[in-house]
């Protein structure tokens, strides 16, 4: 019997297994040095949401601002998705124009001119607030329409994620996730 070829293919595998080895060895030194710690990561995260921050209170204190609706959430809590950039807040010059889809019970007649909440008057009772902080900031006001009065609340959390609630004195409220962008007329 030749045993021959049996020692050459022992000897491969140690080989093989060796050089496994090194490589194994040579990635967990090098990817550690590689990759970023967690309190890089949390550094980029924190600047990250410092300039989504100072954006968005650019545009607020610009006085000139929209929000624009990726999604509905009714009272019911069924978040139904917007396309087509057809729920928006304008806020310019004092005054507010919106138009959001409504999903909910109406509670009095004559609310429902439109079907959804639509309105373009001037703003009262604007208030703003920030928290520099947790990168938070919060405005109200009131708004008419012609048969109903809205008072709205645009929370920016986070500095970048925004959510519009809308009250009504003859409808259920209403919370709409979106973005924030600068004007346009």
């Amino acid at each position: 019997m030749n045993w021959a070829p049996f020692f050459v293919s022992l000897e491969k595998q140690f080989v093989m297994k060796r050089i496994l080895l090194v490589l194994v060895f040579f990635n967990l030194l090098t990817l550690p040095l590689l990759a970023q710690t967690k309190t890089e990561r949390k550094e980029q995260k924190e600047e990250q949401r410092q300039a989504y921050f100072e954006q968005s209170r650019n545009l607020i204190e610009s006085g000139s601002f929209s929000f624009v609706a990726e999604w509905i959430i009714p009272q019911n809590l069924v978040r139904r998705r917007v396309l087509n950039r057809l729920a928006y807040l304008r806020v310019s010059d004092g005054n507010a124009e919106a138009y959001f889809p409504y999903f909910g019970i109406v509670r009095a007649g004559g609310a429902h001119d439109g079907g959804g909440i639509e309105f373009n008057n001037e703003i009262r009772n604007y208030r703003e607030s920030y928290d520099e902080d947790e990168k938070n900031i919060n405005i109200g006001f009131t708004v008419s329409s012609k048969t109903e009065t809205y008072q709205v609340e645009l929370n920016v959390i986070k500095g970048s994620y925004v959510k519009v609630f809308v009250h009504s004195n003859k409808r259920d409220s209403m919370e709409y996730d979106g973005a924030l962008y600068e004007f346009e007329e």
